[in-house]
């Protein structure tokens, strides 16, 4: 028993790690911030100081949005950012079927928190308890992207199949089915200050699509 909690613990631990690299922690070497060094002919400057040639244009929805959050924060990169994405969609769908309050307060914003903390609070009241398996996660993709001032903002179009049933304190069924799962389509929005020292984004809206 000891040694599956370990293991569980370790593991909880490396994909905290991976989601703060991807969604935004900065860790070790990273870029020149824009605007400092030069870059030639619109490439980008390597560490040697001579241009690598242009970056490819972003293309699809939101690719204007994208361009210029890259422009002001040289470290987006908008595959690398998806990755982090499915990571956190997980991430909160799990802390908030086991209403893990600490891993969801790391991740959404104060609003969005507290629409989640009210529903926990009434599930415990009621003597409930969630589990909520995302059998598949079939679609994350950027749906739009924007630069508003100085807050960058990132919209994600997520498709699962999930399964999600209520037990009551004697472990009955009283809400969904185990069996049955329900597709879920949703718009979830990121966002960060560009200028604030924390490098991460919180989820600050869901939606359907």
């Amino acid at each position: 028993m000891l040694l599956q909690l370990l293991i569980f613990a370790g593991l909880a631990a490396f994909i905290l790690f991976r989601l703060y690299t991807v969604l935004g922690r900065r860790v070790g070497r990273q870029a020149p911030p824009p605007g400092v060094g030069q870059q030639a002919r619109g490439g980008e400057e390597t560490d040697s100081g001579v241009s690598d040639g242009p970056r490819p244009a972003f293309t699809g929805p939101g690719a204007a949005g994208m361009e210029a959050i890259r422009r002001a924060d040289g470290n987006f990169e908008p595959a690398n950012f998806l990755e982090g994405a499915r990571g956190a969609y997980e991430m909160i769908v799990q802390a908030f079927a086991d209403g893990d309050r600490d891993t969801l307060g790391q991740f959404l914003a104060p609003a969005v928190y507290e629409r989640y903390d009210t529903a926990i609070s009434e599930r415990e009241e009621r003597g409930l308890t969630q589990q909520t398996d995302i059998v598949r996660l079939s679609d994350a993709e950027i749906v739009d992207a924007e630069l508003d001032g100085r807050t960058a903002r990132v919209k994600v179009g997520f498709e699962a199949e999930l399964s999600t049933v209520m037990r009551n304190a004697e472990g009955e069924v009283v809400e969904g089915d185990p069996v049955r799962m329900r597709h879920a389509s949703e718009v979830w929005t990121f966002e960060r200050d560009i200028r604030a020292r924390d490098p991460n984004w919180t989820l600050a809206k869901v939606s359907r699509a």
